[in-house]
C-alpha cells in the first residue's frame, strides 16, 4: 500500500495534466452531462482519497496530447518572461 499525504513529508504542488484523448470520445459525466477532464478526475483523487490538501493540486484541462500537455502547463501555470 503506498503511503497517504499525511505520512509523506513533501510539499511540492502537483500538476494533473490532459483534458482528454483525442482519439477517443469525451468522458461524459452522467449526472449533469457536462466533460469529466482526465486532469479533474485525478485531481480529484488526489484530493479525496490520497488526501492531498486541494491548494497543492492544480489541473490543465486544455491539451489532448503530449505536447500540448506541455505547451498549456506551461504557459498555464508559470511565469514566461
Amino acid at each position: 500500500q503506498s503511503p497517504t499525504a499525511a505520512s509523506t513529508s513533501s510539499s511540492l504542488p502537483i500538476l494533473c495534466l490532459s483534458a482528454g484523448t483525442a482519439h477517443l470520445p469525451q468522458l461524459i459525466s452522467p449526472t449533469n452531462g457536462l466533460p469529466i477532464w482526465e486532469s479533474t478526475a485525478s485531481a480529484s483523487y488526489l484530493i479525496h482519497k490520497r488526501g492531498i490538501p486541494p491548494s497543492m493540486v492544480f489541473v490543465e484541462t486544455t491539451s489532448y496530447d503530449t505536447i500540448g500537455n506541455a505547451y498549456f502547463a506551461r504557459t498555464s501555470h508559470t511565469d514566461i518572461a
